[in-house]
């Protein structure tokens, strides 16, 4: 942790009441829990600039910063949420240093990977956002039996590595959404006929946990990802079965 971090200075209460003003003088209600919310957020973000002074290779957005926009944008263009702000971490220990800075601060944490989920909860107001897009590698095991994904793939990328290979593994039909959403909440795609659903591929993942701690997950934990997804932490890697393809049959033809 920062050590200016340590050291970052409170506010006061004639601070906290020229919130309400503020609220008020652009006709927001002046209500108690709006001045709160206020203070609470300005506090967190000006602590948040403080901490990210010492990840200078990180990109991350304010909501008045130029690139703010074009990182929001998801599939559901009807979300008004306004993230505290929205970062895209480039390595496991990047992502644990941030879930340890919002554990200590108290700052709620999105994940944004392809951005489609259809309830717009990869951008909640007054969260972080983790773009984990930039965690997006794929190694595959010597024996060609499985594979090493990054929690930020898209299916897409992921099927297309593969394929370099001579391989595949179930993935959803739309290559810009998150690998690994759609494997751990069901996964129901191409190939499923013949593989399985692609919650049926995982053999096994690696974890940020709401303390900040980078675990392996063992049977208990990988049960309860296997169908809840990242209710239970961030999943920064996953490990699933692929199988060799040599052709792939539509109703007519053969192609290899």
């Amino acid at each position: 942790m920062s050590m200016r971090l340590a050291r970052f200075p409170t506010f006061s209460a004639l601070q906290r009441t020229q919130v309400c003003v503020f609220c008020n003088h652009f006709g927001l209600e002046e209500t108690r829990n709006m001045a709160e919310e206020c203070y609470d957020n300005g506090v967190k973000a000006q602590a948040l600039r403080v901490f990210l002074e010492d990840f200078p290779n990180l990109e991350w957005a304010f909501p008045l910063s130029p690139k703010y926009l074009g990182l929001r944008n998801i599939y559901n263009q009807s979300s008004n949420a306004v993230p505290l702000a929205i970062i895209c971490p480039k390595t496991p220990q990047d992502v644990a240093s941030l879930v340890k800075f919002a554990r200590i601060y108290e700052v709620g944490i999105a994940i944004r990977v392809g951005g489609n989920d259809i309830f717009a909860r990869s951008m909640i107001g007054g969260a972080m956002v983790l773009d984990l897009r930039a965690i997006s590698s794929v190694v595959v095991n010597e024996g060609r039996t499985c594979a090493k994904t990054g929690g930020g793939i898209l299916v897409g990328d992921l099927a297309a590595v593969l394929e370099e290979h001579g391989l595949a593994t179930p993935t959803g039909a739309i290559p810009f959404i998150g690998y690994v959403g759609w494997a751990t909440l069901g996964g129901y795609g191409l190939f499923s006929s013949y593989f399985g659903l692609g919650v049926d591929q995982i053999l096994g993942a690696t974890v940020v946990t709401a303390s900040g701690e980078i675990v392996k997950a063992d049977q208990e934990l990988l049960g309860g990802i296997r169908g809840a997804g990242g209710s239970f932490g961030v999943i920064i890697e996953m490990e699933i079965k692929v199988y060799p393809l040599q052709k792939v049959r539509d109703n007519r033809n053969c192609l290899s």
